[in-house]
Formats: structure tokens, sequence, C-alpha cells
């Protein structure tokens, strides 16, 4: 009958309604690909019949239609079914882009569409849905309420807003990919949470409405794009969302943008991922620069070792027996007066004291911070950042006097003559213990910024670790602030 209907000679507003009639009045379970890829013919035909325009009515309609249509089971193979319902998908973004009326939002259960241009456009679209709602009937766009908000869609072009055709999907249905399946999100995380090992290898889930971005105009042309998303499951606190399995393994579900790829009809994790993981309530932002279908997925990952590796048994012994080492070294040496007024004795118990203080405070992290968050210091927090910087500041000042030591032994075995310094404990401890304390600073607000879509925003630290109160490994700041300084006052 779509066929049929797709061969007659009838304006857009006819054609249209006749297709929703008949989506409504056929059998579900009957619905087929082949009703799908008549339903992109004809939306096909309809923008490109360029002496009858496509209106809000005739946008509406065909929403109503693929609504109707995706009810049913739609079994077929991969590959047919992906290039289908690819498809669909864009015929649906080509007829928003083409309706002569913008800024009005047409809903049907399962597909909302907006086209927003104009000049009173500020470059955001907010989109509201009751937490106990699933139906796209009942989204509202830019006048919600914050806590019903869930998506935002933010688009810049050189400062300027974007004028864009925003397709919203209630499901994945219309997505295929054979690494991603469709159950509840929340049975994920259960499968999780109470140690099921298969479960921690299921593929990901989409964990957000799908949304079909595309530029109005200038639609190869890179632009900022940024996403706002509120997750259908919530994954918890971080604690919540971590299991350890019985080989020792420590996984956690997270939340991760991702891309549709039309070329291989795969989600990809090509946008940035921003959201706070230590909060349980958590919003999550995709920082985007291209169009396409953009998604949250959920999948459990495997937790980077960092600290709990750091933090083993042996680790926690010998740093203990250092400590210890140390703590000996100071009280043979301060009751030793005539030893005690020797320049090297005084550096050797200053360099002594600064690294007893660093390591007490390396082993005290295993008290105070949990991989898990359960300790008293919760990760990401400013008690985090302020232990993080503490150890920070502590270590440079470790290897600063690593420098004087340094120094010390050239002026004793290779200058002798001319080598004193007046007032040259101030000195070494001006240098030691002042210099240090700008590179802290320095390193966590230079690296720690503040990612904004509309009006909700996130921190994104690239100083602190996600998993303990210690500067990120492998980050710029690492390398900048902490590995090339001990590599330099290294001696040699």
């Amino acid at each position: 009958e779509f066929e049929t209907l797709n061969k007659q000679d009838k304006n857009n507003i006819d054609k249209s309604e006749e297709f929703k009639k008949l989506s409504e009045k056929n059998d579900k379970n009957n619905n087929g690909l082949g009703d799908l890829d008549q339903a992109a013919k004809m939306m096909e035909d309809m923008v490109n019949r360029k002496e009858d325009k496509v209106n809000t009515k005739v946008v509406s309609n065909m929403l109503e239609g693929v609504s109707n249509i995706i009810d049913g089971d739609l079994k077929t193979n991969y590959s047919e079914k992906s290039n289908i319902l690819n498809r669909v998908v864009e015929s649906l973004s080509k007829i928003t882009q083409s309706t002569d009326e913008s800024n009005n939002l047409v809903t049907s259960s399962h597909i909302a569409a907006i086209k927003v241009t104009g000049k009173s456009h500020t470059g955001e679209t907010k989109f509201g849905l009751p937490a106990n709602e699933s139906s796209l009937k009942s989204l509202q766009v830019n006048e919600v309420k914050s806590e019903d908000v869930v998506l935002m869609v933010s688009a810049e072009d050189e400062g300027k807003a974007k004028n864009l055709a925003i397709v919203l999907f209630q499901n994945s249905k219309l997505f295929p990919d054979s690494e991603t399946t469709t159950p509840d999100p929340t049975q994920m995380k259960k499968d999780l949470t109470e140690g099921d090992v298969k479960g921690s290898a299921k593929p990901p889930v989409v964990n957000s409405l799908v949304v079909e971005v595309s530029a109005v105009e200038d639609k190869d042309k890179p632009y900022d794009l940024g996403l706002y998303m509120r997750p259908l499951a919530n994954l918890g606190s971080r604690n919540e969302s971590i299991k350890t399995f019985p080989d020792g393994t420590k996984k956690q579900l997270r939340n991760r943008c991702h891309s549709l790829n039309t070329a291989t009809k795969k989600w990809q994790p090509d946008c940035e991922t921003v959201y706070n993981e230590n909060d349980a309530d958590s919003r999550v932002l995709c920082l985007c620069k291209h169009n396409t279908s953009f998604a949250v997925l959920m999948s459990p990952y495997e937790i980077n070792p960092g600290f709990i590796k750091s933090q083993t048994l042996m680790s926690t012994i010998i740093l203990s027996l250092a400590m210890v080492c140390l703590m000996l070294t100071i009280a043979l040496l301060l009751p030793a007066a005539p030893l005690r007024k020797q320049r090297s004795t005084k550096i050797n118990i200053c360099f002594s004291v600064s690294l007893l203080l660093a390591s007490f405070l390396f082993l005290l992290q295993n008290a105070l911070v949990k991989s898990d968050d359960s300790g008293p210091i919760k990760l990401g927090s400013a008690g985090c950042v302020a232990y993080a910087a503490i150890q920070h500041y502590i270590w440079l000042v470790v290897f600063l006097w690593m420098v004087v030591e340094g120094i010390l032994m050239y002026l004793s075995l290779v200058q002798v003559f001319g080598s004193h310094i007046s007032k040259y404990m101030l000195k070494f401890n001006l240098l030691c213990w002042g210099v240090p304390i700008l590179f802290p600073i320095i390193g966590y607000f230079a690296f720690t910024k503040t990612i904004t879509v509309g009006d909700y925003s996130v921190v994104k630290s690239d100083y602190l670790a996600d998993n303990m109160c210690f500067l990120k490994p492998g980050g710029l700041p690492f390398w900048i602030f902490f590995f090339s300084s001990s590599h330099t006052c290294a001696p040699r």
C-alpha cells in the first residue's frame, strides 16, 4: 500500500496525511523494512518537489507515520536493515531542513523534529521531558523546567549561532549496530553491580535520547557543537558503579559520547565526553565538531590501575621502612652539635625532613582516599584537589633539595676554593620551600576548565587524577610539573 501511495501524483499535504492514515490502519506486527524504505523515498520526493513546499503539517504527518511503523519488529539481516534505517534517518533530517517554518517543534510518540533558525536564535535549544514520561509527544522546547531538561543543543560557527535541523529519537531502533544492543540500561547496571561476570562483557547500550543534528547551511564546514544529555539510567556515585570481579579485575560503568559513522553504520567515540563521575546525578556533556547522530552509550570499562597498583602491600612496607630510616638519620644527626653545624649536615637534615613528609603524605593517602570513593576525602572534591596540590608541592621541595645537594657536591669537590655562600641556609630554604608553591597553583588553574552547554556546567581537570588525589598520570601537567622536575633534579 505504501508503494502504491508513493507512485500517486499527490501534493505533499495529501500524500503525508494518507501515509499517516495507512500507518495507523495497518497491523503493527506486519510492519517491515519495506515500509520504512517507502517512507524514506516519499520524504526524499517531497524534499525534491520544488513546486510544493514542505510545511510543519507535512513533517508532523511523516513523523507520526514513521513512528507507527517502527513499533513493529522490522526483522531482517543486519546489512539490509542498516542501509534502509540510515536512509530513513537521513530523510527525516532532510525533510526537517526543507520545512518553510522555523522554531516550531513537531512531535510524535518516538520521533520529534525542529528547524532552529532566525535572528532570535541564540545558538542554544533546550528540550524538556518529565522524568516519568517516555513518549516524545510530551516533549517541550526552550520554556521548560530545569529538572525536566533532557537535551540541550548549542552550536556556534565563529562565534555566531548556527542554524540547525534537529531530529530526536526516543530509542536507538533506527540506529542498528552489531556492537550495540538496546536492553534497559538499568538492567546492565544491575548485572554489573551484582557481580554478573558475563554481564560485564556485554556490548554498550544507548543510555540517552538519540539526536540527529545537521547544519542548514555550510553543511560540510566544522563548527562547535555542544550537547547536554540526560542519561536514561543513572549510574549512581563512583562507588556504586564499580564492581570487583573474582579475578581481581575492577570495572566501572561509564557514559561515553558517541556519534554514528554513516559509512560503517557503527557508533564511534569521537566526541569529547565531560561529566562528573563522582556526582550521582551528573548529566553528560558531548563536545563535537560535525553533523551526524549522537547518543550517550553506557558500558563497563576496566579501571586504570593508577592508585590501586601503587598502594600495594610491598610498596607500603618499603616506604614505611624508608621512613624509619629517615627518622633514624634525623635523630642521629640532630644531637651531634659539631656535626650539625656543618653545611652538608644541615642540607641533609632539610632533605630528610622534606622526604619524610612527602612519604608520610603518600602513605596517609591510603587511609584518606579510596579508589571506590568511600574514604574521608572524596575523589574530585576540593579536599582532594588541596591534598594533590600539597603532595605535588612537597615532592617538588624534595627534588629541589636534591638540586641543592648536587650544588654542594660541586662546590666541595670541584670548585673547592671560593665556595663560600653568605647566609646559604636562608637562601637555600627560600629556594626549596618558596619556588615550588607556584607550580601546583599554575598547574591546577592552567589545566582545569569549566565546560558549559547552555546553563549547565561541569569542571574538567587535566591536573587531577580520576582515581587518586594526585596529578593525572600521563597528563600534560604530570610531564611538565612533576616528571620533568624529578628528571632534571635527579643527581647524575
